[in-house]
This record gives structure tokens, sequence and C-alpha cells, in this order.
């Protein structure tokens, strides 16, 4: 068997996430806030029943909606 190329198994993958109704999403964000929105983008790769919610001002406190 031949191997296949990194790129192969790359659009392999790609594939069968877009199968299972899931998209790529790419993002800049600040530093300090990149852990959580990974979690955050797992837990809603993880159960789909789930929504995102309002966010919190870090200097303020105050919850703002999307």
């Amino acid at each position: 068997m031949a191997k296949k190329s990194s790129a192969t198994r790359v659009a392999r993958h790609a594939a069968r996430k877009a199968e299972a109704g899931l998209s790529r999403v790419c993002v800049w964000v600040p530093a300090q806030h990149a852990p959580d929105l990974r979690q955050l983008a797992e837990r809603l790769a993880a159960d789909r029943e789930l929504a995102v919610g309002p966010l919190r001002n870090t200097r303020t406190g105050k919850l703002v909606r999307l």
C-alpha cells in the first residue's frame, strides 16, 4: 500500500467532519482568550444541543449579548 500524503489525510479528515455537519472556523483572537475559545468550540462540537450564551466584559464585569 502506498503511503498517503499529509494533504490527502487532511482532506479526508475534513471531508469526514463536513459529512458530520461540522464547519471549520479559523479566527484571530487575543492570546488570553484563546484557551477559553478553544474549550468553547470543543464543547459545541461535542454537544449539538448547546448554544452560546452571553459574554462578560472583563473590565466592567457586565454581561453582553451576542
